[in-house]
């Protein structure tokens, strides 16, 4: 029954962010109990489920360093075949071999390459030239 009822609420959450009812969605949030991270994934899918790209941007600048990392920012994107929009989010991952690997997956091997010798990761740098990742 909790379960439900949880899901019960995020799909209510996820309905108001679809519907371009911002304020509505984090009231809902509140009520609901909507913990910070399962906000953060819900918006985010929402946001580019919507192909709201700047609403998006504006989202991911809330707190310099979102919850959830850029990640969910960059498998959004993709998921709505939106390269160049999931390269802007890649670009702001700290993590070398996470951003790497976006990058990669991307198509952007010389980038790949230069978080890896950035980062002073070897293995990395030999793992992108033999496009392991």
């Amino acid at each position: 029954a909790r379960a439900r009822a949880r899901a019960r609420a995020h799909t209510h959450v996820r309905a108001r962010v679809r519907a371009r009812q911002g304020k509505r969605a984090t009231k809902l949030r509140s009520e609901f109990r909507v913990p910070d991270r399962r906000f953060w994934h819900i918006k985010i899918a929402a946001l580019a489920f919507l192909h709201d790209w700047e609403g998006l941007d504006e989202f991911s600048r809330e707190r310099k360093q979102p919850p959830v990392g850029f990640a969910p920012f960059v498998d959004a994107c993709i998921e709505q075949n939106e390269y160049a929009q999931a390269k802007r989010y890649a670009d702001r991952i700290t993590s070398a071999h996470q951003k790497a690997a976006y990058l990669v997956r991307l198509g952007f091997q010389q980038e790949a390459r230069e978080a890896a010798v950035q980062a002073k990761d070897a293995e990395l740098l030999e793992r992108i030239a033999r496009n392991m990742l």
